[in-house]
């Protein structure tokens, strides 16, 4: 009789049969899509759009007879999210109309402001950014109580994980795959089934920061019990049994995975996105907990020193220290006086189409335009996210792509300050990290043109407006 109360108790907090059933569809989807090199193919961004259609779909039709989340509102900030990227998917459907002929010399259209120079790029970009919309919507529609919130975060810490994990085997066996395929680049180097292992960097760091944010909020939903030196060691043995001492070993292992990545940002966002919200940490959460303190300092202390030191940390400092006397070679993929040489090239780009830019995904084909004998250079992306998005999609889509990105960050800070709820609390420190350290990490790399990153960054965006629609809990 008592397990039968105790299962129908889980099945009330995480929802109906089906709602359950839904959600699961939604975290097993989260969880794989990095596995296809980073969905960085056709095929594969193809094909997680057709299931999250699918998802969405059978979400749709679900809610049409039994709506959830009927009593959550959803507030003005959310809804300001929701209108940009809807909008940003009615100014994709504007890039469709072709501005260059089949001769390749540039043609006048009826649309002076839009129109994208390579409308077959337009297309695959309005296809993921579909793809992010409908994740961005599962996400605030299916994480409607705090367990499904909860296990949101551990889908998304996993996926880091067994990315890491799968990564190190790589690097340790000798035997180097990303998927299905042996590995042409980052050899020797963790970057779990990418090509490139920066842009992996940051789905782990992401992973991570969403991990410290549940250590976080499990060690502010238990309170100490001891009164003595044995009892505080007692308390300490059991935490390493339970599920906070599984999480921290999860966390070693991806901090551990990111120096080995050898990412000079990968491993600079980690590193400030962490520091910059422990300060905030410790401004707005009053009084803090001495055991968050040590928390934060120790991952600091023990993963990014010491362990760094044994898995190579001193390689990235030095990697760090010598960003500046890299010589300019074209034969060898973005060297630092590349990135920097694309720079004033891309405000070029910007500047001749300020409002809408040249089109989603056209950069590739407006950049060898600038092109000069000095910097006879090709790329496919910027290696700097925000000029990309002014060449491709001008301010006015700079503004509605970063609206919500910002906004998230914003409530995550403001959860921040919800103490007493140990849950939201944590939720807003690592969610915030996640976010603020893709923002960090996007000013030297493109790692939201990446369509697996694109898409966690989503979903992690929209966590944080589902943990904001949220019922607080009172304290006492």
């Amino acid at each position: 009789m008592s397990q039968k109360k105790g299962s129908r108790a889980r099945l009330t907090e995480t929802g109906t049969a089906l709602g359950q059933a839904l959600f699961f569809a939604l975290l097993a989807l989260i969880i794989a899509l990095p596995w296809p090199l980073g969905l960085n193919r056709d095929w594969a961004w193809s094909a997680a759009l057709v299931l999250a259609s699918i998802l969405a779909f059978a979400v749709g039709l679900r809610r049409m007879h039994d709506d959830e989340d009927a009593d959550l509102p959803y507030g003005v900030f959310l809804k300001v999210a929701l209108a940009c990227l809807a909008s940003l998917l009615v100014l994709g459907l504007a890039y469709l109309v072709p501005t260059v002929s089949l001769d390749g010399t540039l043609q006048a259209t009826s649309w002076p402001l839009l129109g994208a120079l390579d409308p077959s790029a337009a297309q695959d970009a309005w296809l993921k950014r579909s793809l992010y919309f409908v994740l961005f919507a599962l996400t605030v529609t299916l994480v409607r109580t705090r367990e499904r919130l909860r296990l949101l975060m551990l889908a998304i810490l996993l996926s880091g994980f067994f990315q890491a994990a799968y990564g190190a085997a790589m690097v340790v066996s000798g035997i180097e795959y990303s998927f299905f395929t042996a590995k042409s680049h980052s050899v020797g180097m963790v970057s779990g089934s990418y090509v490139n292992r920066n842009h992996f960097s940051n789905l782990a760091v992401m992973s991570a920061a969403v991990g410290i944010g549940l250590m976080v909020s499990m060690m502010l939903a238990t309170r100490s019990q001891a009164s003595t030196w044995k009892g505080h060691v007692r308390e300490f043995i059991r935490a390493l049994l339970s599920p906070k001492g599984r999480v921290r070993l999860v966390l070693i292992i991806l901090v551990i995975a990111v120096v080995m990545t050898r990412s000079r940002m990968g491993n600079v966002s980690l590193f400030a996105a962490l520091s910059i919200f422990s300060i905030l940490t410790v401004v707005l959460v009053r009084p803090l907990p001495l055991k968050i303190a040590v928390f934060l300092v120790s991952v600091v202390i023990v993963d990014l020193v010491v362990v760094g030191q044994v898995f190579g940390l001193d390689q990235v400092v030095e990697r760090l220290q010598g960003s500046n006397q890299v010589a300019v070679d074209f034969s060898t993929p973005a060297s630092d006086q590349d990135r920097k040489a694309v720079i004033p090239i891309a405000l070029k780009l910007w500047q001749e189409r300020p409002w809408f830019g040249h089109g989603a995904g056209s950069f590739y084909t407006a950049f060898p335009a600038y092109r000069t004998i000095d910097f006879p250079g090709s790329y496919d992306h910027a290696h700097n996210d925000y000029l990309q998005f002014l060449v491709e999609y001008g301010l006015v889509g700079f503004a509605l792509i970063l609206t919500p990105l910002l906004l998230a960050l914003g409530i995550s800070i403001n959860l921040l300050r919800i103490r007493h709820d140990a849950l939201l609390c944590g939720a807003g420190f690592g969610l915030g990290m996640a976010i603020l350290a893709t923002l960090i990490h996007s000013t030297v790399e493109f790692v939201q043109q990446i369509p697996a990153n694109a898409a966690t960054l989503m979903v992690i965006c929209a966590a944080v407006f589902a943990a904001n629609r949220l019922p607080r809990r009172i304290p006492r």
